[in-house]
């Protein structure tokens, strides 16, 4: 919503921008994205028309490939960083929102896990899923 052109960046510019690597970026809310086509070379039957946002099912499957490339190291350190920032803007708590089509069940656990191990904010866990077993077994 506040990008300078006032609209999402195109996938020509995304792709010089990352050097023909993959790249996911999506909307504050995570209900849509635009991605490189290196990320869509990735996904077999994603192929949208010019550069809108990916939305539904499309989006769906393009963020489980880009969360899949993540490795449990760098999902850590960027946890660690995103804590870290925080804490140094003086945020208190945060909350995470995750679910089967937002992130993985070990993504959510594991922010959770390294905020009460740490100093810093407090993370306060949504888990969108309807199961609500696994929702309290995630810390949710």
């Amino acid at each position: 919503a506040r990008w300078p052109e006032r609209r999402a960046p195109r996938r020509a510019e995304l792709d010089e921008a990352a050097g023909g690597r993959p790249l996911y970026l999506s909307r504050i809310d995570v209900h849509s994205a635009v991605v490189t086509t290196a990320l869509l070379d990735l996904v077999p039957g994603v192929r949208p028309e010019g550069d809108l946002p990916l939305t539904a099912d499309d989006h769906h499957a393009v963020r489980r490939a880009a969360l899949a490339a993540v490795t449990p190291a760098q999902r850590a350190e960027a946890q660690r960083a995103a804590l870290d920032r925080a804490a140094s803007l003086g945020i208190g708590s945060l909350h995470e929102c995750g679910g089967p089509d937002i992130s993985s069940a070990e993504d959510f656990a594991g922010l959770l896990a390294l905020a009460a191990e740490r100093p810093g904010p407090r993370v306060f866990g949504y888990w969108a899923d309807r199961d609500l077993d696994l929702a309290r077994e995630l810390g949710a």
